[in-house]
């Protein structure tokens, strides 16, 4: 509790364009094979994306040494009647947006 009044509260709020991104949804409705692409995929695609290009932020401390990974698993927080649930989708760094919706969609968590 004490967090409470020592540690800073910020709020940021962000406006951002989303405009290409729903054409790129709108755009893949019928591709065969994937799920519809929905902006969830977009998203986490973009993240991977961005993990890739800065690979400090995907990294974990073991013992005293910190391990980089290039690596990704996708962890999707869900709200369920059974409580909190994160499905994780290995590997998602090697998945097109199309392969991850259909990921996401379906509940896969990969071979």
């Amino acid at each position: 509790m004490a967090s409470a009044f020592t540690a800073p509260h910020v709020t940021e709020f962000l406006d951002v364009d989303v405009t290409r991104t729903m054409e790129l949804v709108a755009s893949s409705r019928g591709a065969e094979g994937y799920a519809r692409v929905n902006p969830l995929a977009v998203l986490s695609r973009a993240m991977c994306w961005a993990l890739h290009r800065t690979p400090e932020l995907n990294a974990s401390l073991q013992g005293e040494q910190i391990t980089v990974s290039r690596r990704v698993h996708l962890g999707i927080a869900t709200a369920t009647d059974r409580g909190l649930m994160v499905p994780v989708v290995p590997d998602t760094h090697a998945l097109s947006v199309g392969e991850l919706a259909l990921r996401i969609r379906m509940g896969d968590s990969g071979p």
